[in-house]
């Protein structure tokens, strides 16, 4: 999230007579990036509910504020951890308590560091490097939705006359 960011506090209700105009949706501005420099006291501590962490107590203040992008109120989780910096969770539920966002996220980035594991250890999605040894199909037998034979797929059903017509995102 860049520095610049920034949310609305809810739009105080309106009092006396109604004006013109549509009723304001946001209200105060708040800067996100500088909540972290807000005062000490109210800031909650706990034990750091990611797994695998232990005796590692993070700081952590939870605001609900409407962000721009979605046009509605989001729950923004600030967290103060020791080793790793300072990040800022965003989350649509407002009924979930701010560890549980924390701890949700943890297992997020865990799952994806699995993913990029699969890819660079395992060799997962290695088909890739067997599409360049693919022969090539031309244009113009594309265009003509002329049949020819190869292994790959099929891109329409063939008639006892017509072999299958191959289905390719290669361009020639």
């Amino acid at each position: 999230m860049r520095r610049s960011t920034v949310a609305y506090l809810p739009a105080p209700p309106p009092t006396g007579p109604r004006q013109r105009g549509r009723p304001r949706r946001y209200g105060r501005k708040v800067k996100l990036w500088g909540l972290f420099d807000s005062a000490d006291d109210s800031w909650p501590k706990a034990a750091s509910p990611v797994y695998g962490e232990h005796g590692v107590t993070i700081r952590y203040l939870s605001r609900d504020l409407i962000w721009r992008p979605v046009r509605t109120l989001v729950r923004f989780v600030l967290v103060d951890h020791p080793t790793r910096g300072r990040s800022i969770f965003i989350t649509t539920d407002l009924e979930l308590p701010p560890i549980e966002v924390i701890r949700l996220y943890g297992l997020r980035f865990k799952i994806e560091l699995s993913f990029k594991q699969a890819l660079r250890v395992l060799g997962s999605y290695a088909y890739h490097f067997w599409l360049r040894e693919m022969p090539r199909i031309s244009r113009a037998a594309r265009a003509r939705n002329t049949c020819s034979a190869h292994p790959i797929a099929i891109a329409r059903p063939c008639t006892a006359s017509s072999p299958p017509t191959i289905a390719t995102s290669r361009s020639a």
